[in-house]
């Protein structure tokens, strides 16, 4: 979830609130399009969501009424500048503070390709729209999880079949590990890795930022490459495009650094989001932190990631990596040399076990099966810290559940002042309200924005790049790791309690209080997939 997401609600809102008058539908979407044949008839939209009424019979039809307002923009050739008018709009207006410091050219970009990924996967370009909807998603997934046998404790061996089952990788062993809490010790370990190379470096990350911490850690692996050390990176391509995300890449690839932006050969809106580094195929870093000041520096955000030594690292993340950097090689026709892919990935059954999750658009992804199936078996508690938690129906139906049992649920997100993405704190404020409602703990990050993702129930733990949000099971190619191993499953619990214990626990439902504004469903419910 990026800064694409602020844009496209607050543009929805802009153009609906204008028109929302008490008329028929048909009538709303002629005078959208009037105003639209004039792209200048935008600049007397007023921004926000005071008053926003929408007077639809059929809430189904008005949101299909506002992506046609959106194609009829785009196929047309006036999304772009319709959307910097209404940029300029916002921050005229003020109504997202954070926008201030965002260049006009970045804003119409990110928001543009929100829309145009929505507008893709409704059929607009290619007539065809694949999602076949949460309700049906969610049967399925529920009648698959059925299948699986009902555990007394995910220690066992039927777990390990049933993780083998979801994800078709193994739980194999680690040996040391070290959870990284603190953003400077975290940043000292990579370093250290890095430094001590002696023949290959590998890594993958959403983004690398051009920042004080991306040049640090780019001069050292520079430093890597001129030892000899083979250095390849994979980033995600539309983040690498993006201003402050290019120049550190460039000065590594002009350093003899393999880098690969990461495509998608089924959907040019797919991202890559996952996070691991892998030095030597012996050491291994992975979670939710990429290379930038914010996830590194302290006194900035919240975050988390493992060290660990052991199989995982060893064979099972080169073998990923492995296939992720061949398949770009081959979907792009890149020049750059196919790595060998590891034997014995089918390891003896440990105790831990990692996997990449890739974009689904007509089921559910593996990491939500994972976790609904957790949520589903847990017998004491379910502890969850996540920088968006935005419930999907399978996932809301197995706390629920899961509570209904007498499991104690607790949920740590971001609040509406921590939030690094201030309109999506709308939708993490409904999810959260709802399982409060239903008899969950709450707690609500204060300061800096919480970017860590752990879920734990009873005896299992997962962490990595994961956020509980429709967006990372839809659009995302996501790397977690699942841990019932004593040593690691401990230091997560530990550290999962220190962030718990972070947040302030909410204590009324007014502290959750959302405004009262029927459109706000129509519009959350429109683009919940982009969420």
């Amino acid at each position: 979830m990026k800064t694409l997401t602020r844009f496209l609600l607050i543009s929805l809102i802009t153009l609906t609130q204008a028109f929302a008058l008490d008329e028929s539908c048909d009538v709303w979407l002629q005078k959208i399009k009037g105003a639209m044949k004039n792209p200048t008839a935008l600049q007397v939209l007023t921004p926000g969501i005071a008053g926003l009424k929408i007077n639809c019979s059929d809430p189904k039809e008005a949101e299909k009424q506002i992506f046609e307002a959106f194609w009829y923009l785009e196929s047309s050739k006036k999304l772009d500048s319709s959307l910097l008018l209404l940029i300029r709009n916002i921050k005229k207006e003020n109504i997202i503070p954070a926008l201030k410091n965002v260049s006009e050219e970045l804003a119409v970009q990110t928001l543009g390709l929100a829309i145009r990924s929505e507008l893709y996967d409704r059929g607009y370009f290619k007539k065809e729209y694949q999602f076949p909807g949460w309700k049906t998603i969610t049967q399925d997934q529920e009648r698959l999880l059925k299948t699986l046998p009902r555990v007394s404790s995910f220690r066992s061996e039927t777990f390990r079949q049933v993780f083998l089952k979801l994800t078709n990788m193994p739980m194999t062993t680690v040996n040391k590990t070290e959870v990284l809490v603190s953003n400077s010790r975290a940043l000292d370990k990579r370093i250290e890795i890095i430094r001590n190379a002696n023949s290959s470096i590998k890594l993958a990350t959403w983004g690398f930022h051009d920042d004080s911490t991306g040049k640090l850690v780019a001069a050292e692996l520079i430093k890597a490459r001129k030892r000899n050390v083979k250095v390849q990176i994979l980033v995600d391509s539309q983040v690498a495009q993006r201003h402050g995300y290019k120049s550190e890449l460039q000065r590594m690839k002009n350093s003899g650094i393999e880098v690969i932006g990461w495509k998608s050969k089924e959907n040019p809106f797919y991202g890559m989001h996952s996070k691991f580094l892998i030095v030597d195929d012996l050491y291994c870093i992975e979670g939710g932190r990429n290379i930038g000041d914010l996830y590194l520096q302290d006194n900035k955000w919240s975050d988390l990631d493992v060290y660990h030594e052991g199989t995982i690292a060893e064979v099972i993340n080169p073998h990923l990596f492995a296939k992720l950097w061949n398949e770009q090689i081959n979907l792009q026709n890149l020049s750059y040399k196919k790595l060998p892919l590891k034997t014995g990935v089918k390891t003896p059954m440990g105790q831990t076990g990692t996997f990449l999750s890739t974009p689904q658009l007509k089921k559910a992804d593996a990491v939500s099966n994972i976790t609904v199936y957790a949520a589903m078996n847990a017998k004491k508690e379910i502890e969850i810290a996540n920088a968006y938690f935005i419930s999907t129906p399978g996932l809301k139906r197995a706390l629920i559940g899961a509570i209904g049992r007498g499991v104690k649920v607790r949920i740590y997100s971001n609040s509406m002042k921590s939030v690094d993405e201030p309109i999506v704190s709308l939708p993490i404020q409904k999810s959260l309200k709802e399982m409060y409602d239903h008899g969950a703990e709450i707690y609500l990050k204060n300061g800096q924005t919480l970017h860590t993702k752990i879920f734990r129930a009873d005896d299992l733990s997962w962490y990595g790049s994961y956020n509980l949000h429709p967006r990372s099971g839809r659009y995302e190619l996501e790397k977690v790791t699942v841990t019932t191993d004593y040593a690691l499953n401990r230091e997560l619990t530990e550290a999962l309690g220190d962030t718990l214990r972070q947040g302030k626990k909410v204590t009324s439902a007014t502290e959750l209080a959302l405004p009262n504004q029927a459109g706000l469903d129509l519009l959350f419910e429109a683009i919940f997939n982009q969420l």
